[in-house]
């Protein structure tokens, strides 16, 4: 299902148990409640350090991703 989203430009919106998704219009916001090392689905430009997202986030760690268009995919 993951592979037919991507190859669709579909969102599934999934993301590990304790991994908050937080979509606006202009970014996504997430927020991990656990106390471990998380590994997220989304990947983007962080427009806190203005580098890639890898997906890794820290515990109870912050990211917001820039929304990308087709053109600027990764």
């Amino acid at each position: 299902l993951r592979m037919l989203a991507v190859e669709t430009d579909i969102s599934l919106d999934e993301e590990p148990e304790g991994i908050e998704v937080v979509r606006r219009r202009d970014c996504t916001i997430l927020l991990n409640h656990t106390d471990r090392n998380m590994q997220c689905f989304t990947r983007g430009i962080s427009l806190l350090s203005d580098k890639v997202f890898d997906g890794r986030l820290v515990p109870y760690g912050v990211e917001i991703i820039k929304v990308q268009t087709p053109e600027e995919e990764i």
